[in-house]
């Protein structure tokens, strides 16, 4: 583009630019890495030890999910320090903090074997 040709605008999109201010329910990301005991917190545990359990699943933490009766979804998504694995992720509604939502998760979550 030269000096004299016009510029087109272009929107850019922000991160939670599609809802407006105060429109549903905060989002929160839940990864198997988050409860899994085998994990150092260091390597993406977000749970004490003793509330994680090994080798969690993408079936096991919706299962926890549901059985607290939290709105949520599924993506096919990785945690970016785990890409290679993916795994996916859980989106759920929550309006409490990240970490009462990990706990309250973990309480309910089992591993079928």
């Amino acid at each position: 583009m030269g000096k004299g040709a016009s510029k087109e605008k272009e929107e850019v999109k922000e991160k939670g630019a599609g809802k407006k201010k105060g429109e549903g329910m905060p989002e929160r990301i839940l990864y198997p890495c988050y409860f899994d005991a085998g994990l150092a917190r260091g390597d993406g545990r977000r749970v004490p030890r003793g509330m994680a359990v090994k080798g969690p699943t993408m079936e096991d933490l919706e299962r926890a999910v549901k059985r607290c009766g939290i709105k949520h979804r599924k993506e096919p998504k990785s945690h970016p320090a785990h890409w290679f694995k993916k795994e996916g992720r859980i989106v759920a509604e929550w309006k409490n903090s990240k970490e009462s939502l990990l706990r309250k998760v973990a309480g309910k979550l089992e591993v079928k074997q």
